[in-house]
């Protein structure tokens, strides 16, 4: 008989309709977790990238009005 954790490479039974939903729940969340970290590193790469531009072309971060 199938145990509360069902194992993916366990064939005797199929999981129940609960261990697909919170199957689904844990990589849902661990996606999640790893999208934010993608997302931070990319931010982090932009600004930085971003402001050696600046620096290389002696642009401020704020737009010059024009006169």
């Amino acid at each position: 008989m199938c145990t509360e954790k069902f194992d993916l490479l366990q064939t005797c039974c199929e999981p129940t309709d609960e261990q697909l939903a919170q199957l689904m729940r844990e990589v849902a969340a661990a996606a999640r977790e790893r999208a934010e970290l993608a997302n931070r590193a990319l931010m982090a790469t932009i600004a930085k990238e971003t402001a050696k531009v600046r620096l290389r072309y002696g642009l401020s971060y704020f737009p010059r009005t024009g006169s």
